[in-house]
């Protein structure tokens, strides 16, 4: 990196703030160096660091300990591996955001056994974020999928989707077509929907909506071809969370969740989900009853997220 120009002007004011409407890139080094993204340089490693090639970015978190600040009239995405990163250029981060108390909204996307994204409303409230995962640097952490049941009596904290998602079950008493007129098809593109298989009784995928959070995590491929499967594409998460589909059927019973799973998609890239999930009994034109899965993918649940570090 050392034919980079070195940013001499190291930010002090935001782009918003200034007027700038075209986003400005940095990347931090590991000794705290800014270096400033020049679209307009005729010198590609000026230009174009990396490429612009993700994988290569990855590999500039992973191996050299940088971060990559990312400032528009909307607010600052700060990125950064925990495990890798340079104390120099994360204490860099921390300064400049404390210096922008007035920005109006910092989302920190991290690395930590998989990537985690999360939006604060304030530069205060990202850096103690920011600190909180650092002190997790050297610590292991549960992996695996968390679940949190939290009731119906949840509805009232809930999305606005889960809400009225439920409201339209009601209407419904639960029973699903594709008719205007009944109250649940109007989700159809953010709900999963299982039933039984003949041969077995196995829950298996009757739909699965371009929208939902589950395409957003595998793909709209993925939901196009989902009927007729038993699972998504992580084998392992989808053996953690599926028995709920199955005990909402046998109880005919709605039950709201809060869940944090580590998702593992097709190309290998890990991502943290946190989400609330409303899984309702259904019942079809025919008589024959399924399940329905409406999730919200948030950072609003009850299960904390590297919050406790010794």
């Amino acid at each position: 990196m050392g034919r980079w120009t070195r940013a001499s002007c190291r930010p002090g004011t935001l782009a918003g703030s200034s007027g700038i409407h075209n986003p400005i890139v940095w990347w931090i080094d590991d000794d705290g160096t800014w270096r400033l993204v020049d679209n307009n340089s005729p010198f590609e490693y000026v230009s174009a660091p990396f490429g612009n090639d993700p994988i290569a970015e990855v590999h500039a978190f992973r191996w050299l300990g940088l971060v990559k600040i990312r400032e528009s009239a909307y607010g600052i995405t700060v990125r950064w591996h925990v495990q890798s990163v340079a104390p120099r250029a994360i204490e860099e981060v921390a300064d400049f955001l404390t210096r922008h108390a007035d920005c109006r909204a910092v989302r920190l996307t991290f690395f930590f056994r998989g990537w985690a994204s999360e939006i604060h409303s304030s530069a205060d409230q990202a850096v103690a974020r920011l600190r909180q995962v650092m002190a997790y640097r050297d610590v292991e952490i549960f992996d695996g999928v968390s679940v949190q049941p939290v009731g119906l009596e949840g509805l009232v904290r809930s999305g606005s989707l889960v809400r009225r998602g439920f409201a339209a079950w009601e209407r419904s008493r639960g029973l699903l077509t594709r008719y205007d007129e009944n109250p649940l098809s109007g989700f159809l593109p953010k709900l999963l929907v299982f039933r039984p298989r003949e041969r077995d009784g196995r829950l298996v995928f009757a739909h699965a909506g371009p929208r939902s959070a589950s395409a957003a995590v595998w793909g709209p491929e993925w939901a196009a071809n989902a009927r007729g499967q038993e699972s998504v594409p992580d084998k392992d998460y989808d053996s953690r969370v599926a028995d709920s589909a199955t005990k909402v059927l046998e109880g005919d019973e709605p039950r709201l969740d809060h869940l944090r799973a580590l998702c593992v998609r097709d190309n290998g890239e890990a991502i943290w989900c946190p989400y609330q999930r409303l899984t309702l009994p259904i019942h079809f034109k025919d008589g024959s009853k399924g399940v329905g899965v409406l999730s919200l993918l948030t950072q609003n649940v009850d299960i904390p997220f590297m919050a406790n570090a010794a």
